[in-house]
C-alpha cells in the first residue's frame, strides 16, 4: 500500500474513532497526553525543589516523628520515635501515633546515604509530580484545557503548597489520593487496584481508610446484581482491612499508643473552624465580616455548579466525567465523615484547619476543572465570561497567597528550621552545652532537631506531689537538665512551676527559655571507728 492509501485508511481509522464517545481523548493521542502530563507534573516538582530550599523546609514536631522513625528504621531499631516520657528507661518510644507510610518512604534515600530532610524534600517533590501530573492525566479525556485548568487549581492553593513547604505526610497522601481516583474513575472493574492504593494512602494517614470506605458505596452503587456489588465493595477494602489492620495489630503489640476511642464532647468549635478555613480557601482575599461571608456562599454555589455540569451525561462521554464527579463526590464525603468522627471519639485537638482539609480542595480542582470544561461548551456567553471571571479572581488571589507562603518559608524557614526558633538563644544553649547531659524538657522535638539526641518529656499536668518528686529524684539520678522551651506541650506541667516545687539550680536565663538542673547533695563519709 502507498502513502496516499496508508493516509486514506488512517483517515477512515481516525473517523470511525471520531464517531465513538471519547472522541476528545483521541483527538489528543496517548504519547502526547503522557508527555503534557508528565510536564506539568515536572513543573510541580521542580516548583516544590525550590519552594522547600533553604532554610525551609518546615520543621515541627510531627516531623520529629516521621524523621527519626525512618533514621530508627535505617539504622536496625524499627520504627521508633525519639522521645519518651521522663520515667521511661528507653529515649525513645514505639511509632503508633501516626501510621508509618512516611518514614517507610524515607526509609530508602536515608539508607543510601542522604539526610533525612533532603530525602523528605525528594519524596516531597516527587509526590507533586504525581498529584499534579495524574490529575491533569485524569483530565485529559474531558479536554486539553480541563488538563491545564487542574494543574493550575492545585498549584495555586495555598494550604497545598503550605503542606509541600514542610516536612508532612499530606504531600504523599495528595499523590495516592489522586492515584485512588485515577483508578477508580478511569479503570472499572478492578477494584482491588484503587483498593490497594487506597490501603497505601490509609499507610501513610490514618484518614486513608476513608478511601476505601468511598471505594466501597462506590462499587455497590454502580449497577449489577446485588451479590456482584457486594464482591466488589468487598475486593475493594480487603487491602486495607489486610494491609492497615496488620500495622494496628504491630503496633499494638510494641506498645505504641495509637489511639484510644472514646466519646470526646461536643462538636461546636469543629464546625467554626471548618467553615473558616472552607471560606478562606473560597473567597483568597482579606475580607471579613458579612461581605467575606456572602462572596464565600456565591462562590461555594458556582462551585455546586461546576459540579453538576461535571456529572451531568452527555452524548459525547460515555460517562467519563460523570464517573469522576461521582468517585470524587463520594471520596470527599467519606474524608469529611472520617475527619468529623476522629474528632468526636478518637482525639478532640484535631484541628479543621487547611492541612487536614487540603485532600478536599484537590478533590474540588479535579471536579471544578471537569465542570468548567463541559459547562464551557454547554453555556451561554454570559456563563462563560462569569466562569472566567471568577476561576481568573479566584486564580489571582491564590497565587497572591501562594507567592507569600512561599516568600515567608523560603525567607525565614518555618517551625524548628526558622529564624525566631535558632536565634532565640535555648536551642543556642542545648548545641553548645547538652552533650553527655540527659535532656528532660516541654518540648522533645525542638530539643531533637537541635542536637540529634531523643529528649524526655515532664510530668503532666495535674500529677501529685509524690509524682513531681519521682521527677527530681530521675532528673537528679540522670544528672539531666530540665529545659523549658517558651512554647512547648500545655498538657504537661510548666517547667517554671517544676523548678520551684523541686528547688532545681537555675543554669541560664536565655530569650526563649530557662535551663535547670538538679545538684547532687554532698554525701559525707561516716566516721571510722577504731585506730
Amino acid at each position: 500500500m502507498g502513502n496516499v492509501g496508508r493516509r486514506a485508511a488512517r483517515g477512515k481509522r481516525l473517523t470511525r474513532r471520531a464517531r465513538t464517545p471519547d472522541c476528545r481523548a483521541v483527538l489528543v493521542p496517548t504519547a502526547a497526553r503522557r508527555l503534557t502530563a508528565f510536564g506539568l507534573g515536572a513543573a510541580a516538582l521542580v516548583g516544590v525543589v525550590f519552594l522547600t530550599r533553604a532554610p525551609a523546609p518546615g520543621l515541627d514536631d510531627d516531623a520529629m516523628s516521621y524523621l527519626g522513625a525512618a533514621m530508627s528504621l535505617v539504622h536496625g531499631h524499627g520504627l521508633r520515635v525519639p522521645t519518651a516520657d521522663w520515667y521511661d528507661a528507653d529515649t525513645t518510644s514505639a511509632l503508633g501515633h501516626f501510621p508509618p507510610g512516611f518514614s517507610l518512604a524515607l526509609a530508602p534515600p536515608v539508607a543510601l546515604g542522604m539526610p533525612p530532610v533532603q530525602a523528605a524534600r525528594l519524596i516531597e517533590a516527587v509526590s507533586a509530580l504525581v498529584t499534579v501530573g495524574g490529575a491533569a492525566w485524569l483530565l485529559f479525556p474531558e479536554s486539553l484545557g480541563a488538563a491545564l485548568l487542574v494543574a493550575l487549581l492545585i498549584a495555586v492553593t495555598p494550604d497545598v503548597a503550605l503542606d509541600h513547604a514542610r516536612v508532612l505526610s499530606e504531600p504523599l497522601f495528595l499523590a495516592l489520593l489522586v492515584v485512588t481516583v485515577v483508578l477508580a474513575a478511569r479503570r472499572r472493574g478492578r477494584p482491588w487496584e484503587a483498593g490497594a492504593a487506597a490501603a497505601a494512602a490509609g499507610l501513610v494517614r490514618y484518614a486513608g481508610f476513608a478511601l476505601a470506605g468511598a471505594l466501597a458505596v462506590i462499587e455497590f452503587l454502580d449497577p449489577g446484581a446485588f451479590r456482584a456489588r457486594a464482591r466488589r465493595a468487598a475486593l475493594a477494602v480487603v487491602p486495607t482491612v489486610v494491609v492497615d489492620g496488620a500495622w494496628l495489630l504491630l503496633a499494638r503489640h510494641h506498645g505504641a499508643a495509637v489511639r484510644h476511642i472514646a466519646w470526646r464532647g461536643a462538636l461546636g468549635p469543629a464546625w467554626g473552624e471548618a467553615w473558616g478555613t472552607l471560606r478562606a480557601w473560597l473567597v483568597p482575599a482579606p475580607l471579613a465580616g458579612p461581605l467575606g461571608a456572602a462572596l464565600a456562599c456565591l462562590a461555594l454555589a458556582g462551585l455546586a455548579l461546576l459540579a453538576r455540569a461535571a456529572a451531568r451525561d452527555a452524548e459525547s462521554d460515555p460517562g467519563a466525567t460523570r464517573r469522576l464527579a461521582i468517585v470524587a463526590g463520594v471520596m470527599g464525603a467519606c474524608y469529611a465523615a472520617f475527619l468529623v468522627a476522629a474528632r468526636a471519639i478518637a482525639d478532640p485537638w484535631i484541628p479543621f484547619d487547611g492541612r487536614l482539609l487540603s485532600p478536599l480542595f484537590v478533590l474540588a480542582a479535579l471536579v471544578a476543572a471537569a465542570g468548567a470544561s463541559r459547562g464551557w461548551r454547554a453555556w451561554p456567553a454570559a456563563g462563560r465570561t462569569a466562569l472566567v471571571v471568577g476561576l481568573a479572581a479566584w486564580s489571582a488571589g491564590s497565587a497572591r497567597l501562594t507567592i507569600g507562603v512561599a516568600a515567608d518559608v523560603s525567607g525565614d524557614g518555618w517551625g524548628y528550621s526558622g529564624e525566631d526558633f535558632l536565634a532565640g538563644g535555648t536551642a543556642g544553649w542545648l548545641a553548645a552545652h547538652a552533650d553527655g547531659r540527659a535532656v528532660f524538657t516541654n518540648n522533645t522535638a525542638a530539643a531533637w532537631f537541635v542536637t540529634g539526641r531523643p529528649a524526655r518529656g515532664l510530668p503532666q499536668a495535674g500529677d501529685d506531689d509524690a509524682t513531681v518528686a519521682a521527677f527530681g529524684d530521675t532528673l537528679r539520678v540522670r544528672r539531666g537538665v530540665l529545659v523549658g522551651f517558651g512554647s512547648g506541650d500545655a498538657a504537661l506541667v510548666p517547667p517554671d512551676a517544676l523548678a520551684r516545687r523541686l528547688g532545681l539550680r537555675l543554669l541560664a536565663r536565655l530569650g526563649d527559655g530557662r535551663v535547670w538542673d538538679a545538684p547532687v547533695p554532698l554525701v559525707l563519709a561516716a566516721p571510722r571507728s577504731g585506730p
